[in-house]
């Protein structure tokens, strides 16, 4: 999946933003059987209110969504792609449980 999101191309701006802002981490993480934000929009789910962490893409079966908008709707078994402090990373990971 990272191919599909340009994988090399985020990994070397993330190097670059990493060597700006200390503390910054991107991570990928599944939505699992019983999340919570499962079935329902990332508006909804207010993962970055609640967390401080963006999602700033989702990977789906071969399918790759980047940036996704707040009517995108999260479903079990979705990868998302994360990025904040480790903190905010931390935060979201319950979410998805």
């Amino acid at each position: 999946m990272i191919d599909l999101l340009g994988g090399s191309q985020v990994s070397r701006h993330l190097d670059d933003l990493q060597a700006q802002m200390e503390g910054l981490v991107l991570e990928w993480l599944d939505v699992g059987e019983a999340a919570e934000v499962a079935g329902r929009s990332l508006g909804e789910s207010q993962i970055h209110s609640r967390t401080g962490a963006y999602v700033v893409a989702v990977g789906r079966g071969d399918d790759a969504y980047p940036a996704p908008n707040a009517e995108f709707v999260l479903k079990e078994g979705d990868r998302l792609v994360a990025l904040g402090t480790h903190e905010a990373v931390a935060a979201l990971a319950p979410m998805l449980d």
